[in-house]
């Protein structure tokens, strides 16, 4: 380890629905939906990679297809193998790893949004300072958290023998509840809606752009 915090970001497949016309991507060919979410991935991995003082971690299942989109990134990101079926599963073993490695601030994003910038997470990194120990959490409008950040290995709030945290929105609320630590939002100003949703995108650029125009 060199650096003083890290950050984790895992491939993972959009859930698409075909059973309706309405549904997101719905009307999309698969390439363009792949084009699309790797592109979004892209944007994550290049955010954090801009952020100073940080390692960045990227995880892929063993059996998961190399992109060739990722490669002009591994100068700059610790490409990984992980396993395991369920992301929370993946995050928990990843999370072990990486504290026994001694950094000092770890976040692991949950959702590969493209409004993610270095400043958001110098920012997050920040607020972990205000207590001994403490979690940051990126909230969103269904309660699936965007991103958590913490600096003591709480790995276990992604345990998933007793429901998914992931999936089910209370299920992490609760575990964060009942943590031996203070829980933070992170300051962004705005809550992002999850899920895999074109007017999110929209929406969410859009009021990032509203947020740069009133900072001058």
């Amino acid at each position: 380890m060199t650096r003083q915090n890290a950050i984790l970001i895992f491939s993972s497949e959009p859930c698409i629905s075909r059973a309706s016309g309405r549904e997101p991507y719905a009307a999309l060919p698969w390439d363009d939906v792949d084009a699309l979410f790797t592109a979004c991935l892209c944007d994550v991995l290049d955010a954090a990679a801009d952020t100073p003082d940080t390692d960045v971690f990227f995880y892929r299942k063993a059996d998961e297809p190399p992109d060739e989109r990722l490669v002009r990134l591994r100068s700059r990101v610790t490409f990984c193998e992980v396993q395991g079926d369920l992301l929370s599963t993946r995050v928990e073993w990843a999370l072990g790893e990486i504290f026994s490695r001694q950094y000092h601030n770890v976040a692991v994003v949950l959702d590969n949004s493209p409004t993610f910038t270095p400043r958001f997470f110098e920012r997050t990194f920040a607020q972990l300072s205000y207590e001994d120990d403490c979690v940051v959490v990126g909230p969103t409008t269904d309660g699936i958290f965007s991103l958590i950040a913490m600096k003591s290995n709480h790995a276990d709030i992604f345990n998933v023998s007793h429901g998914d945290p992931l999936t089910k929105p209370g299920v992490m609320l609760e575990r964060l509840c009942t943590a031996d630590c203070v829980v933070f939002p992170t300051a962004t100003g705005y809550l992002l809606n999850s899920g895999t949703n074109i007017a999110r995108l929209r929406n969410d650029v859009e009021a990032m752009d509203v947020r740069v125009e009133k900072s001058f």
